[in-house]
């Protein structure tokens, strides 16, 4: 299986929605539309202002193992 994306180092396998605060993903995940379910885990807030992923259940695994943390 090849993974076609990168966070920080985890690879995934397709490419986190970031979002700017918990709030807005929690926004984006209730009126989003998204055919497939969608797990929200805590980022980075650091230089580039990350603070929400929106990412698969696979990969959510994937950044749990990595010490991320679901919301």
């Amino acid at each position: 299986m090849t993974r076609t994306a990168n966070y920080r180092g985890t690879a995934l396998r397709h490419r986190p929605e970031i979002f700017t605060s918990v709030e807005a993903a929690q926004l984006s995940l209730r009126i989003g539309g998204y055919v497939k379910p969608m797990w929200l885990v805590l980022g980075h807030s650091d230089d580039d202002g990350a603070e929400a992923l929106l990412v698969c259940p696979a990969d959510a695994q994937r950044l749990m193992r990595a010490g991320y943390e679901l919301v």
